[in-house]
C-alpha cells in the first residue's frame, strides 16, 4: 500500500514526501510550543500568586500603620505636652520603607503577570495557526490516500 503511494508518480512521491515531512515538523513544534506554553501558564499561577499574597501583605502594613497612628493619636490627646517618642518614628519610618518596597514589588509583578498573560495569548495563537496548518496538511494527505487507494 505504501509503497503504491509513491510509485504512482515520482513527483507526487516527493510532494507526499515533503507534506509529512512537513507535518512531522509542525508537529514537533506544536509540541515544543505546548510545552512552552504548560511552563508559561506555572509560571504566570506561581507570579499571580506572589502578587495577592504582596497585596494581602500591603494591607496588612496599611493596617498596621493605621493602627499605630490611632494609637498615637489618642496618647497625643490624652496627652497635649507629649510628642512622638523616637520607637514610634523608627516604626513608621519601617512601615513606610516596607510598604514602598511592596508597592515597587507590586507594580514590577503585575507589569510581569501583563507580559506573561500577552506571552501566553500570542503563543495561543500560535499554536492554533500552527494546528490549523497541521490539519490542513493532514487532510490533504489523507485526501490523496483516498484518491490514491480508489486508483
Amino acid at each position: 500500500m505504501f509503497d503504491d503511494l509513491f510509485s504512482s508518480s515520482p513527483k507526487s512521491a516527493e510532494e507526499r514526501a515533503s507534506k509529512l515531512e512537513r507535518l512531522a515538523e509542525l508537529q514537533d513544534e506544536l509540541q515544543r510550543l505546548i510545552d512552552v506554553r504548560r511552563r508559561l501558564m506555572e509560571r504566570l499561577a506561581r507570579m499571580r500568586s506572589e502578587l495577592e499574597g504582596h497585596r494581602r501583605e500591603s494591607l496588612d502594613i496599611r493596617m498596621r500603620t493605621m493602627d499605630l497612628v490611632n494609637r498615637i493619636r489618642r496618647r497625643l490627646q490624652e496627652s497635649p505636652g507629649s510628642s512622638i517618642t523616637p520607637e514610634e518614628e523608627r516604626m513608621l519610618a519601617e512601615l513606610e520603607a516596607w510598604q514602598q518596597r511592596l508597592e515597587r514589588d507590586i507594580t514590577d509583578l503585575e507589569h510581569r503577570v501583563k507580559v506573561a498573560a500577552f506571552e501566553a495569548e500570542s503563543l495561543e495563537v500560535t499554536l492554533n495557526e500552527l494546528r490549523e496548518q497541521a490539519d490542513a496538511i493532514a487532510a490533504e494527505l489523507e485526501q490523496e490516500e483516498g484518491l490514491s487507494e480508489k486508483h
